[in-house]
């Protein structure tokens, strides 16, 4: 499902291997390659023909409470995305941790706070069992 919705959604034929490895080039700190990101685009050229419309891939404004978690030095989903997400969601929470990458961290007490605020997405949310970023 994620496969067939990231090829629909966000898709760009343009970036074929070569044009991967070209990018690859940028980064020459990178100390290996982003292998669900090559994953995906070498199996997403021939996964389905269907592609969303550029101009029609606008994320609009929405009053769904909507919680983000993000952490601080996530190279796969980071704060900036958030904060991005965060400017057309009139409920929005966005929480950015002070942790590692992408995952980790206190798993028990991220899973309460996603089923407090599921129960109840307008209330206060208990974030104390977080190690929450400041900056």
């Amino acid at each position: 499902m994620l496969w067939s919705v990231e090829k629909y959604e966000a898709f760009n034929p343009e970036n074929t291997g070569k044009v991967i490895e070209e990018h690859y080039k940028n980064y020459p700190l990178l100390p290996a390659k982003l292998g669900f990101f090559d994953a995906f685009y070498q199996a997403g050229a021939n996964w389905h023909n269907a592609n969303l419309a550029r101009e029609e891939r606008v994320f609009e404004t929405s009053d769904i409470p909507t919680l983000i978690l993000v952490n601080q030095f996530d190279p796969v989903t980071p704060p900036k995305n958030g904060h991005l997400f965060m400017e057309k969601l009139n409920n929005g929470q966005l929480l950015i941790l002070d942790e590692g990458g992408h995952g980790g961290g206190n798993r028990e007490c991220k899973q309460q706070v996603i089923i407090d605020f599921i129960n109840n997405p307008m209330d206060t949310l208990d974030t104390s069992c977080l190690n929450i970023y400041e900056g």
